[in-house]
């Protein structure tokens, strides 16, 4: 495995708190759009160690931050960005949450980069289609030591990684053990694996198999969002993974990815069923569209500080 030069920050925050918290877009609400540095700002006033941001490209390959696919809800309109041009692009302004349109762009992602330069930690989601461009936009603001790059685990984007001179902190999603494998076959810095969790009897989500993450030394996130129906909206983000895999992952119209154990348990029935679990089951950084009720929890508990 690669050198671990980027590394520190990460490793600290590791060994300051049991468990990280990883604020999914940011934090979102009322007037505050996700994947926004007004969502990523809320985010760490609401103890998150880690903020998500994606990232996806226009067709001249400018960089822009956030979720290809979301926006009908987010820009009222069906076209993806990535099939619009740079100058379309800037026009555009979204809707908050009651579906008003506001007088605020799509932020580029050199924009939230410099914002959250020395912040926090960054998890770059969906950049994986325009690695290179993510690279050098990171190198150029000097802060590969604030970001972990994610991917499916296939091969092409393995190759790719580990081709890099740089030996970036790699994060593979997966959802079984011998994806793990096979990302360690490749010369990679990687420093975490996020699992996905479609059943809470998965091999995956064994407390033997996490253990022997812990021992590698690799950091264990899952999220703890619940995407509920109707199904039609969420089956093109698990197209990438097969039918297969997807229909594993349905109960009763919700796609699973922390095997039940989410923040809708936390929050309506009981936070030990939820967040509370995974953390005893071996998961040491949890994803969340609740930051501060997830914060208070791991408090209260005693996991963190």
């Amino acid at each position: 495995m690669r050198g671990n030069q980027y590394n520190e920050r990460l490793r600290g925050a590791l060994e300051a708190k049991k468990v990280l918290v990883m604020a999914h877009r940011g934090v979102s609400g009322a007037n505050i759009v996700d994947n926004t540095i007004e969502s990523y700002d809320v985010a760490i006033r609401h103890g998150a160690d880690i903020v998500e941001v994606d990232v996806c490209s226009t067709l001249e390959g400018d960089l822009f931050v956030l979720h290809d696919g979301m926006e009908p809800m987010v820009l009222g309109q069906q076209e993806s960005i990535i099939h619009m041009h740079t100058a379309e692009v800037q026009k555009l302004r979204y809707r908050n949450k009651n579906n008003t349109r506001i007088d605020h762009p799509i932020n580029t992602f050199d924009e939230v980069l410099e914002h959250l330069k020395g912040r926090c930690l960054i998890n770059v989601d969906r950049g994986w289609v325009c690695w290179e461009s993510v690279f050098r936009a990171v190198l150029r603001h000097n802060m590969a030591d604030q970001i972990l790059f994610k991917s499916p685990p296939e091969e092409k984007y393995l190759r790719q990684m580990s081709e890099q001179k740089e030996p970036f902190m790699y994060m593979p999603v997966v959802w079984y053990p011998e994806e793990v494998a096979a990302a360690e076959r490749y010369d990679l810095n990687m420093v975490a694996v996020e699992v996905i969790g479609y059943r809470e009897d998965a091999p995956i989500m064994e407390a033997a198999f996490l253990e022997s993450l812990r021992q590698k030394g690799l950091m264990r996130l899952i999220s703890t969002l619940t995407l509920a129906n109707p199904l039609a909206d969420v089956e093109a983000e698990f197209r990438k993974w097969g039918n297969s895999r997807m229909k594993g992952a349905v109960l009763n119209g919700n796609i699973l990815l922390s095997g039940g154990h989410d923040d809708d348990t936390s929050l309506l029935r009981d936070p030990d069923l939820g967040w509370g679990w995974l953390v005893e089951r071996g998961f040491n950084a949890l994803q969340t569209d609740w930051a501060l009720d997830m914060n208070l929890y791991l408090r209260e508990k005693g996991y963190n500080p």
